[in-house]
């Protein structure tokens, strides 16, 4: 696994390992994008903190990339 550093940005870590995505992953996607709320939720505990570090790495401001990662969700 390549790791992000000063001279390695996180946006091409993710690029040259992407996220692996799984079968049951697929299967709570499709339940969350059907309106199920446990599903979704499940996918917004999973996922948040992950979103809230890549917009940081981009805006350099952590209250402002929360706050961006309500519109993602």
């Amino acid at each position: 696994e390549i790791m992000a550093t000063e001279d390695l940005p996180f946006s091409i870590c993710l690029i040259l390992n992407p996220p692996k995505i799984t079968l049951e992953e697929i299967g709570i996607i499709k339940d969350a994008k059907a309106g199920k709320e446990s599903a979704f939720n499940l996918l917004y505990h999973k996922y948040r903190s992950f979103v809230i570090d890549l917009l940081n790495q981009y805006i350099k401001d952590i209250d402002e990339s929360k706050d961006l990662s309500n519109l993602v969700f």
